[in-house]
């Protein structure tokens, strides 16, 4: 299609007695060029690395061989690393963490989960727009500790947690020469410090009834205290226009308790099955140190969020259930399945993310209130013993504010025909979705002189059908086994859409092989 691209990876696993290894390799990278582009070998580059090193240790096992207690450690290197020929930026973006896990019982302590990890995380970024050039840098370090202790009362799962997170972030951003004013903050060192407290109970339950077989009740408590800080930090400029400097802080002190419930039942009776669960409870999500430096008036003096963010709070509630139906007796029709879910979500605070044209960071702010809620029904239909599925969907979303939730779709239809035989496999994916609706910050200067002011632009994606399709066989060969699989996304190509010289919902071809001895 209009990129190239490629993956390629092997996996090793072995095991000896108490101890299991693994150790997983992989590297790809996708390369593209711009359909605009004014010069020649002008490319978007894409490459990424990973490596990935598990080692399990059992103490002991139970009798059906899971392991009773155990000591594992997990060791995962990332490295990413991106180049945009065309408009002179890149970043490159390496990622480490080393964790380890105790599982079991340690002396007279029963069923206690202990664990530790250690991230690093480094990124550099450039960028040449005009006559200015940016220089960003990012060195973050976490420390993260956990601690989870079960009780099991006949019908009743009860788990206490302790969990600590301190984490450190140095920031650098060096601007030259740009056209807007110079104002935001350059470099600063980030502390947080971050306790939580969870409770949950678990309540299970067999009803004797003729159809009810089981019930489930889940409830859960959590408490979080965070603490950030922030030092050393060296600012562009000053305005007194500006509420304050923007992403500079003395402080935050945030004091959080979620509340969830959780009811789960299933049933069968004359080869007709029935699961249904109900959800609901709050929640709370904790802006990041980068996203609280990031916010929008580093560029922009009429911004109408408050300089800094404050948790975002998620009032939830969530119905479905799965109705299935079992015909063997059929020549052809096997069966039958329906499924149905209900949503409703909202929002305080809700983190909304902002991007400039020309400049590759993103913004966030907060939204005051937000809400999102949907249905979503699907229907499948088995012949031949489920050697032939076809499925039909449809979801259905309705969104406060789109720029809130950019790019989400109100609606999608979707028809799939799957065939899984003698080790192959097929499957036809036809969909349409609706309307997409994204916004852009832009930068506004009406005379000359005059401090920076923002605007927003809607970018619109129309109404979008489109058909995938996908086929696999597996091969074996006495201990080996072999897999191939060709895909083919947007065959119709009937609606093209550029942005920023970039093609998306275009033509693609993908090819995939394995092996595993």
């Amino acid at each position: 299609g209009t990129y190239r691209s490629g993956n390629w990876g092997v996996h090793l696993y072995q095991k000896f007695k108490g101890l299991n290894g693994s150790y997983s390799f992989k590297r790809g990278g996708s390369r593209r060029n711009f359909v605009d582009a004014a010069v020649e070998n002008s490319e978007l580059e894409n490459l990424s690395l990973h490596h990935t090193a598990n080692v399990l240790y059992s103490f002991s096992e139970h009798p059906d061989g899971r392991p009773a207690s155990s000591l594992a450690a997990m060791y995962v290197y990332t490295s990413l690393d991106y180049d945009n020929q065309r408009d002179v930026e890149s970043l490159s973006n390496f990622n480490q963490l080393l964790s380890l896990k105790f599982t079991g019982n340690a002396r007279r302590l029963l069923s206690l989960d202990l664990s530790a990890s250690l991230r690093r995380l480094q990124e550099d970024q450039f960028l040449a727009s005009g006559t200015g050039a940016l220089t960003r840098g990012i060195a973050d370090r976490e420390l993260q500790i956990n601690a989870e202790k079960r009780f099991y009362l006949d019908r009743v799962d009860l788990l206490f947690g302790y969990q600590m997170q301190q984490a450190e972030l140095d920031f650098n951003d060096e601007r030259r020469n740009f056209d807007e004013q110079p104002v935001g903050l350059e470099s600063a060192l980030l502390e947080r410090q971050h306790h939580g407290l969870v409770a949950i109970a678990k309540l299970h339950s067999e009803p004797q009834s003729e159809f009810l077989q089981t019930l489930d009740v889940d409830v859960s408590v959590r408490h979080d205290r965070v603490h950030d800080e922030q030092s050393n930090a060296v600012v562009r400029g000053t305005s007194t226009t500006l509420p304050n400097d923007a992403g500079v802080f003395a402080g935050n002190e945030w004091n959080e308790t979620m509340f969830k419930f959780a009811v789960s039942l299933s049933g069968y009776r004359d080869n007709l099955a029935m699961n249904a669960f109900l959800n609901f409870g709050t929640n709370v999500k904790f802006p990041t140190l980068f996203q609280q430096i990031s916010v929008p008036e580093f560029l922009c003096l009429n911004a109408a969020s408050a300089p800094n963010l404050n948790p975002e709070r998620n009032n939830s509630v969530e119905l479905g259930f799965t109705l299935s139906r079992d015909i063997r007796g059929h020549r052809s029709i096997y069966g039958w399945q329906l499924s149905g879910n209900f949503f409703q979500n909202h929002y305080d605070n809700k983190f909304r993310s902002l991007v400039t044209p020309g400049i590759p960071i993103a913004f966030f702010e907060n939204a005051a209130t937000a809400s999102l809620s949907g249905l979503e029904t699907k229907g499948s239909v088995f012949f031949f013993r489920k050697k032939i599925t076809v499925e039909a969907g449809f979801s259905r979303f309705f969104i406060s504010d789109r720029a809130t939730f950019p790019f989400k779709s109100d609606m999608k239809r979707t028809l799939n025909f799957i065939v899984d035989h003698a080790g192959y496999a097929l499957q036809v994916h036809l969909f349409k979705e609706g309307e997409q609706i994204g916004r852009l910050r832009q930068i506004k200067t009406e005379h000359q002189g005059s401090p920076t002011q923002c605007e927003f632009a809607d970018i619109i994606l129309p109404t979008f059908s489109n058909l995938d399709l996908h086929l696999s066989k597996n091969f074996t060969i006495s201990k080996l086994k072999l897999f191939a699989n060709a895909s083919g996304r947007n065959l119709l190509n009937n609606s093209d859409v550029v942005l920023e010289g970039i093609a998306i919902r275009d033509r693609r071809f993908y090819l995939t092989f394995g092996a595993q001895y």
